[in-house]
């Protein structure tokens, strides 16, 4: 779920998601939330400015209706397991603000679609917060 990180020095509000596992860690931890919020500084500081064209692949016009006749995606347990893995390896897209939500979801859609499962970015969304 996407989570409010402010960093009290600065002041600086950060989003980024989390699962609920790293929540309750960080409302144990408040090593763990210093941790994080400075990986996302160093994240906002180094990343430099990109085209976010650059980030949508060729096969971004998924159709809603491409799924089954009621626009409802059956998961099948490698679709989650794949959704999964391409959720943390954009974990930094998610978590610095550089790249907005609903493109890194659609690139996640995108790799979903190279490996045979057409979905939406919303519906990966969806999926990820059920």
């Amino acid at each position: 779920m996407e989570v409010s990180l402010i960093d009290e020095v600065s002041g600086i509000q950060y989003k980024c998601m989390m699962t609920a596992e790293e929540i309750e860690l960080g409302n144990n931890d408040q090593t763990y939330l210093m941790e994080k919020i400075n990986h996302l500084k160093t994240n906002a500081n180094n990343t430099e400015e990109n085209d976010e064209d650059d980030l949508l692949s060729t096969v971004n016009n998924i159709e809603e209706n491409s799924n089954e006749s009621n626009g409802a995606f059956k998961w099948p347990n490698e679709a989650i397991l794949l959704l999964i893995e391409e959720y943390w390896k954009r974990a930094d897209d998610f978590c610095s603000g550089n790249v907005s939500q609903k493109r890194t979801w659609q690139a996640v859609s995108d790799s979903l679609l190279i490996k045979g499962y057409s979905v939406t970015g919303n519906q990966c969304l969806s999926k990820f917060q059920a």
